[in-house]
């Protein structure tokens, strides 16, 4: 357990003193090195990732939140841009890996947040958002390829984290300051982070 590919382990047994009389036989060595492989492993940076899985998510993304929108939004409201900034990614720190509470709580070993900047419009009013869009477990197996679960992913709760045209208000944040808050600040404490996200607060 607690094993990753690279990983150098040393299995060690005991010989009994009685060994040879009982058995005909004492083993030659009592020790012996090993290197892990074979095993699937967690990618540990965005740049790890496969163009193709990285064009993946960001469709299920995009798509999961024009679907959104065009399920709860009224004829005065509109989406007008939906651009995709960069990414935040996080992986497990080894300290928090190597704990057995990990284990226990079965953490996410990565999570990659995509981050949009989303321009909506309602009743002659404009408000900008960030929003994210969050997948976990990105994967790399022993052929090499690269695998994650499209399917499960996290988005803003709208009633939680929202911006607000008068009486419309739509998933996300203001700035892009209070969307790395929430995806990494309150997340330092046990993973690492990339931040692959263009600084987009001043655009128009």
């Amino acid at each position: 357990d607690h094993l990753k590919n690279g990983d150098i382990v040393t299995v060690t047994i005991t010989v009994p003193e009685d060994c040879e009389k009982n058995y005909g036989k004492v083993p030659e060595k009592t020790s012996k090195k090993y290197t892990v492989s074979g095993l699937d492993g967690f990618i540990s940076s965005a740049a790890d990732i496969p163009e193709e899985t990285l064009s993946a998510m960001k469709k299920q993304a995009e798509d999961a939140r024009k679907a959104e929108f065009a399920s709860s939004s009224s004829p005065e409201e509109k989406m007008a841009n939906m651009v995709y900034v960069g990414n935040y990614f996080l992986t497990i720190k080894d300290s928090v890996a190597d704990s057995e509470q990990y284990y226990e709580d079965r953490d996410d070993d990565n999570a990659i947040f995509l981050v949009y900047k989303i321009d909506y419009s309602a009743d002659g009013n404009n408000v900008k958002s960030y929003w994210y869009c969050k997948f976990t477990n990105v994967t790399i197996l022993p052929d090499g390829t690269c695998s994650v679960d499209t399917t499960s992913y996290e988005m803003p709760d709208d009633w939680e984290e929202r911006v607000e045209i008068d009486k419309y208000y739509y998933p996300g944040y203001p700035d892009i300051t209070s969307l790395f808050n929430h995806c990494v600040t309150k997340n330092i404490a046990s993973y690492e982070y990339e931040d692959n996200v263009e600084s987009g607060d001043n655009e128009s």
